[in-house]
């Protein structure tokens, strides 16, 4: 990540600008507890990472909350998923991955 980010006195690219403001609003939201708000910003950072090959913590775990709780625990798994195999030592990933198969499992009872 830091390959990507220069220091302050270096202007920044349209990208991280993107990157950053994505960030921000994604976080902004998302802790109002504002989910369907967050969630594209938070894709948007996520699109933004891959394009350039950043890994942030928390990104995927984010989206896969927000997408829980938005009705939406069979996308969260997938995400939680990304989460984990890109960040395995993230235990709150994978606190979250069992919170959304319970999730699955009371919608689903043969989950």
């Amino acid at each position: 990540m830091n390959d990507f980010f220069f220091d302050d006195n270096t202007e920044k690219l349209p990208e991280e600008i993107a990157l950053e403001n994505a960030v921000q609003n994604a976080l902004k939201f998302f802790e109002i507890r504002d989910f369907a708000t967050s969630l594209p910003y938070i894709i948007e950072a996520i699109d933004i990472c891959e394009r350039f090959g950043i890994g942030i913590p928390n990104l995927y775990l984010m989206r896969a909350y927000a997408e829980m709780e938005t009705g939406e625990p069979e996308k969260a798994l997938i995400s939680i998923e990304k989460e984990i195999n890109s960040f395995p030592y993230n235990t709150r990933a994978f606190e979250l991955k069992e919170q959304i198969e319970f999730s699955i499992q009371k919608k689903r009872p043969n989950f």
